[in-house]
């Protein structure tokens, strides 16, 4: 009788599952991938509803449902059902945003291509109105993965583009939609399950990428733009976007520039650059940026940096040890730098130098959002007699030269002397000394001072002498250096001389003439000459082609 019974339940259970599963067509997880389409209603009817169940949204409740075969694995249909009901929730702190009902039909198998096994696999797609009695729907086909909470995390993914379907039309069916539309999908199954990892695939593609192309060439990438989008204005400033992309054909560049001006994105450049930029919730983006464009300027040098407009652009500027000079112009879009190890951006200084043997870094970030892009001009001049570090002689071959020097014998003005006295016009000339003093200092800086008098007479055709006497200050200073038996001498601006003349014509009379005169514009100039030292004797001769031969004697 037992056994009888059980036959009997048997064929009653038998008969139930062939009333739940008739002739069915529901597609396999091989057909979807083959045909690469997403199921419609007419093909979900032939599925088995798995479950039924109310999803929250901030403009109400819709209904659920999930369909599959009777293979499909229960604990995939309660994950399915608890990402949507979360996601849901999720979608109730936007009180303008809902979704139409969602059908999702979940294969029982993984999706498998022909070269690789895949756990990613997951779809969404408005499905077609046939009249009033078949609203339209959003249909989301779903393949199982292997971790549990990625699959949660992909639901919620796809779950927004059943809101994007809904609420922002223009997402769907128009080219060059997808950095927004794949970017604020993943910034908001970010937002349903905090802290995830499964974003930092697309924070590499990032990474590699923003220096060269714009956001709005991107895909799933644009993530990171979001996540900074709404860490920095709050959600609904990433609603107000997708609101503002043109709902026909037009420049997506174009309405993102009338939502985000030059200085913001920048910001945005800055703080990736920075890597200021979190996930909902806290958790790093893990974001590495690379390099970008990498300069090494070791001589005067021009150049133009640019990028399209929404370009993360970045540079680095190298410059070798010592000093620098630099000029910007003809800039489009803003820009900023920072000098590292500094963590503070400027503009890029017109004046700067190393304080060791290393090169001198600039980080440079640049954003435009109007054409024609980012770009700025540069001018980068070496100035001379700046060393790359403060150099120490006290010891070795160069401690000789340490000291105070006077003029002993020779030099520039006796020089111009013997020249002038030379001229059959003049008599006698004592042409003042324009090196008396100099200066050498151990931290490699000199000073060189003239301070003399002269005089000279000459005589006129009828035996008159004129005569003058001349007082003559001036001042140099720069930086000095020694290689082998060469003196290098780096000689900074003169800003001024002093000149006092005294001329007495033949009858008597005399005319006193002052200069104190400007020398601008500032020049630099470096001599490098022969020298001799001993504890109290300096010689040094310079030679040049075509120039006369000077030697100066000093003494301590």
């Amino acid at each position: 009788m037992l056994f009888r019974l059980q036959q009997q339940a048997i064929v009653v259970f038998v008969w139930l599952i062939g009333l739940m599963v008739p002739a069915y067509a529901c597609p396999t997880a091989a057909d979807l991938a083959a045909t690469g389409t997403v199921p419609g209603a007419a093909i979900l009817a032939d599925c088995l509803e798995l479950a039924r169940f109310d999803i929250p949204t901030g403009r109400g409740v819709v209904q659920g449902s999930i369909y599959g075969t009777p293979e499909t694995d229960l604990n995939n249909v309660r994950e399915i059902e608890e990402a949507l009901v979360r996601s849901g929730n999720t979608l109730q702190r936007f009180l303008a945003l809902g979704t139409e009902p969602i059908d999702v039909f979940v294969s029982a198998t993984p999706y498998i291509s022909d070269d690789t096994a895949s756990d990613t696999g997951a779809t969404a797609a408005r499905s077609v109105t046939t009249g009033p009695d078949n609203p339209p729907k959003c249909v989301i086909s779903v393949f199982p993965q292997a971790e549990s909470a990625q699959y949660k995390y992909t639901i919620a993914h796809e779950f927004f583009h059943c809101v994007q379907f809904s609420d922002f039309s223009h997402a769907e069916g128009q080219l060059g939609t997808a950095w927004w539309v794949e970017g604020t999908a993943e910034w908001f199954a970010s937002m349903v399950y905090q802290g995830t990892p499964y974003s930092d695939d697309w924070v590499a593609g990032f990474d590699s990428d923003s220096a060269t192309t714009p956001i709005t060439e991107m895909e799933y990438e644009t993530v990171v733009f979001f996540w900074w989008l709404s860490q920095t204005y709050g959600p609904d400033r990433v609603v107000d976007l997708m609101e503002a992309m043109p709902r026909s054909r037009g420049s997506q560049e174009d309405a993102l520039a009338r939502v985000l001006n030059d200085s913001e994105f920048l910001k945005f450049v800055k703080d990736y650059l920075e890597r200021k930029i979190t996930q909902p919730g806290g958790r790093s983006s893990v974001s590495t940026p690379l390099e970008g464009e990498r300069y090494k300027i070791d001589s005067e040098t021009e150049m133009v940096l640019e990028a399209p407009r929404f370009v993360t652009y970045r540079a680095h500027l190298e410059f070798a040890c010592g000093g620098w000079t630099t000029k910007t112009y003809d800039l489009k879009g803003q820009y900023a730098t920072i000098r590292q190890p500094e963590i503070e951006w400027k503009e890029l200084p017109v004046d700067f130098r190393s304080n060791s043997e290393g090169a001198i870094r600039f980080l440079v970030a640049g954003a435009a959002t109007t054409e024609p892009g980012f770009r700025i001009g540069l001018q980068a001049r070496k100035t001379p007699c700046i060393p790359c570090q403060t150099p120490e002689y006290s010891d070795g071959p160069q401690a000789c030269l340490i000291g105070e020097w006077h003029l002993a014998s020779g030099g520039m003005g006796a020089k111009i002397g013997k020249m002038l006295q030379d001229s059959p016009a003049l008599g006698m000339v004592d042409y003042p000394d324009l090196d008396g003093l100099l200066i050498f200092r151990p931290d490699g800086t000199f000073t060189l001072r003239a301070d003399d008098n002269g005089s000279m007479e000459t005589k006129t055709p009828s035996g008159g002498i004129f005569s003058a006497e001349i007082s003559l200050r001036l001042e140099k200073e720069g930086t000095w250096s020694v290689e082998g038996d060469k003196l290098i001498q780096c000689y900074m601006p003169i800003k001024s001389i002093e000149i006092e003349q005294t001329v007495t014509t033949p009858e008597g009379l005399t005319e006193k003439i002052e200069a104190n005169r400007y020398l601008g514009p500032p020049l630099s100039y470096t001599e490098k000459r022969q020298f001799t030292c001993t504890d109290n004797r300096l010689d040094i001769i310079q030679k040049a082609f075509l120039a006369p031969t000077i030697e100066w004697g000093y003494e301590k």
